[in-house]
């Protein structure tokens, strides 16, 4: 073996920017940090858990950047969502110490798995020729340009229907008033039998999309108008899956035009606009997971 050449084991980084991140939200949620909370609240509830079971569960090089970031936002939705269910069926409560508890409980476990992982995980390069967090930051912009383009094309639309087309629509929605009484503890009134938790009652809410909200407004201490801007994360979510999945099954430029192609569809702007308040977008998001998963599998048994 050359001498420039060495195993070496991944270094835990991803371990100790998770523990970073998770104790800034818990300082700034319980400080209640103007500005901060409410970015923090969104970086624990919906990026946080899922990046580190990502982690735990794919090996370095594994995933592409647009795939970890998919599955990693549609993982901590799970999650988040989840925890609070069981919060709140054990009447627990949700309530800032417990919704912090579970959730960084939870991030810290699978951040720990994934150390594990990395260790039993060797690198073969030089050490001269160590990629620096710049250079691997500077290639995922040469390599995603057009995506990122298209994903924030996505967020303006949203923001502009949100903010100047339809500003008083969400405020009428009668959703926000489910979110406010789960947010106060009064889940089991609305949810009164097990088909309403399963969403197959007459009139029945989607419950998770409820409880993530309801979690999301406890934390951040965000206004009830503002609540509805959630969706348009959501509306990230089915992007990346197609672009993931054309760039998976084709391997070539398809994806970039895949993704263009959805983010400008009327019925999918229309689906997922902040404005409605709905969980369309979470479950378009759900309905691209579960394609991306079940081409996974599909490909692994050929």
């Amino acid at each position: 073996m050359p001498e420039n050449l060495k195993l070496s084991k991944v270094h835990p980084s991803c371990f100790l920017a998770v523990i970073a991140l998770i104790l800034m939200a818990v300082i700034a949620v319980q400080f209640r940090i103007l500005f901060l909370q409410p970015i923090f609240t969104l970086v624990l509830t919906i990026f946080l858990p899922g990046f580190a079971v990502t982690q735990a569960l794919f090996s370095q090089g594994e995933l592409q950047a647009p795939e970890r970031a998919a599955i990693s936002l549609t993982l901590s939705l799970a999650i988040t969502s989840l925890s609070g269910l069981i919060l709140t069926i054990t009447h627990i409560g949700v309530q800032p110490p417990t919704i912090l508890l579970s959730i960084s409980g939870l991030t810290i476990i699978f951040a720990l798995a994934s150390v594990r992982k990395q260790r039993n995980s060797f690198s073969l390069k030089p050490e001269s020729e160590e990629s620096s967090f710049r250079a691997k930051l500077s290639s995922l912009m040469r390599h995603h340009l057009f995506l990122i383009a298209v994903l924030l094309f996505t967020i303006a639309i949203r923001l502009v229907s949100f903010y100047f087309i339809s500003p008083d629509y969400s405020t009428a929605d009668p959703e926000l008033l489910i979110v406010c009484d789960v947010a106060d503890g009064r889940l089991l009134e609305n949810y009164t039998s097990l088909w309403h938790y399963l969403g197959l009652a007459p009139y029945s809410y989607p419950i998770l999309f409820h409880l993530l909200l309801a979690e999301i407004k406890i934390l951040g201490d965000i206004t009830l108008s503002s609540l509805p801007l959630i969706n348009a994360a959501f509306s990230l979510i089915p992007i990346l899956f197609m672009y993931s999945l054309v760039k998976r099954v084709f391997k070539d430029g398809n994806a970039d035009i895949s993704a263009f192609i959805l983010s400008t569809s009327p019925i999918f702007i229309f689906e997922t606009l902040s404005g409605t308040f709905k969980a369309r977008a979470l479950a378009y998001a759900l309905i691209c997971a579960q394609l991306y998963f079940a081409i996974r599998i599909l490909q692994g048994k050929k």
